[in-house]
């Protein structure tokens, strides 16, 4: 059984009939062609998808990752594999926020693991995740980055159906990050949400924020941290519904922490400090996410 798509073809299922819809793979393979990225091997198995990628006017590639059962259910495995070729550039986004459905007994998995080449531009800003009460996620992201490539990685969530005072009702979140640039690592990030055990609305935790939200900047051989640090943190500032921070990581990297009050507040954030890192990191012009 196979999947096809503009983007590429399916990969072969799994043979067990009771994990078919539940054990989705993912594998992108991204070249340069002339002054162009092209996409040049996709292949998935439901529930896992990618949506026609788009060249855009500068050469990169623009391409959406989706889940056509409109979310993660418990008992999910998802695993992508990406490689991005020497001197590529591509985005990386998802159509909208990833919701996470009850998970009665196993958690739902979702293992990425994506490898940067040497002088490549990684962009990744999947909308946030929404758990629904009950929901259990866990997740992982292993990095690698040669020499001279940039990422900008974005990673955010909210408490909860918001709009059905959902807060905090999920089971449990547990996120790992790994980036190694050149081998070494630039950033480890293990994240554990347990509302049962801690309640996140306890003073010093989210206390009364619904959404948490982290971006990576990660350059190899960059030197203006400084400037990007200051930039970043006086846009921080024009947010009074957001709280947040910069900090320099020990390697070639700096990392924004924030929390959000809404998902309007959270999306102009990200929107704010994603257009500092790309004038300043990448030398390009702001970039508007096309959600189509």
């Amino acid at each position: 059984m196979s999947n096809r798509s503009l983007s590429g073809s399916g990969a072969d299922c799994s043979l067990n009939l009771d994990r078919i819809g539940r054990d989705g793979r993912l594998s992108l393979r991204f070249a340069r062609r002339g002054a162009r990225t092209d996409l040049v091997r996709s292949s998935f198995t439901l529930p896992q998808q990618v949506l026609a990628p788009l060249a855009m006017d500068d050469g990169s590639s623009y391409l959406s990752l989706l889940n056509p059962t409109g979310g993660v259910l418990g008992g999910d495995r998802l695993t992508s594999e990406i490689v991005l070729e020497p001197g590529t550039h591509v985005s990386l986004t998802t159509p909208s926020a990833t919701r996470v459905y009850r998970a009665d007994n196993l958690p739902a998995m979702q293992d990425t693991a994506v490898r940067v080449g040497e002088g490549a531009i990684l962009e990744y800003f999947p909308d946030h995740l929404i758990p629904h009460p009950g929901a259990a996620l866990h997740q992982s992201l292993r990095l690698e980055m040669a020499a001279g490539s940039r990422v900008l990685l974005w990673e955010a969530m909210a408490c909860g159906r918001i709009a059905r005072d959902e807060r905090w009702a999920f089971r449990e979140i547990v996120s790992s990050i790994d980036v190694l640039i050149r081998d070494k690592p630039a950033w480890v990030s293990r994240t554990k949400i347990v509302p049962a055990v801690l309640s996140p609305e306890l003073p010093g935790v989210a206390e009364a924020y619904a959404y948490s939200g982290s971006l990576a900047i990660l350059a190899d051989g960059f030197t203006g941290w400084p400037q990007l640090i200051a930039e970043m943190n006086q846009k921080l500032a024009a947010y009074p519904d957001v709280e947040g921070g910069v900090s320099k990581l020990a390697g070639d990297g700096c990392l924004v922490r924030l929390l959000a009050k809404s998902a309007i507040s959270l999306n102009g954030v990200c929107s704010s400090l994603w257009a500092v890192g790309r004038a300043l990191v990448l030398d390009l012009p702001p970039f508007e996410s096309r959600k189509y």
